[in-house]
């Protein structure tokens, strides 16, 4: 231990084993960080879909009401027109 290069052997030698130890704990790291990553980009992939298919069902339901509603209107249009034109002995009964 007293000689004049030990204890620049012994530095070497240390920095060379905490030198792998780290690079293998980095390598590790990213492993994980990796496999993190991917589990949350996958759940994103996931709800990005299920947002998209909340959208256009939205959008059917929207297109679909609105159908309907211009049906009605149709339908209350032809009403009017028919019991404006229809004899009174045809008429629908009128609640008193």
């Amino acid at each position: 231990m007293a000689a004049p290069g030990f204890a620049e052997q012994f530095r070497r030698m240390l920095l060379s084993k905490l030198r792998v130890v780290f690079e293998n704990a980095a390598g590790e790291l990213e492993l994980w960080s990796k496999g993190a990553s991917s589990q949350v980009e996958v759940q994103l992939r996931e709800r990005r879909r299920a947002y998209v298919r909340r959208r256009d069902t939205l959008q059917r339901v929207q297109s679909a009401a609105s159908e309907l509603e211009q049906r009605i209107s149709k339908c209350r249009r032809r009403a009017s027109i028919w019991t404006s034109c229809a004899p009174v002995s045809m008429r629908w009964p009128t609640k008193p």
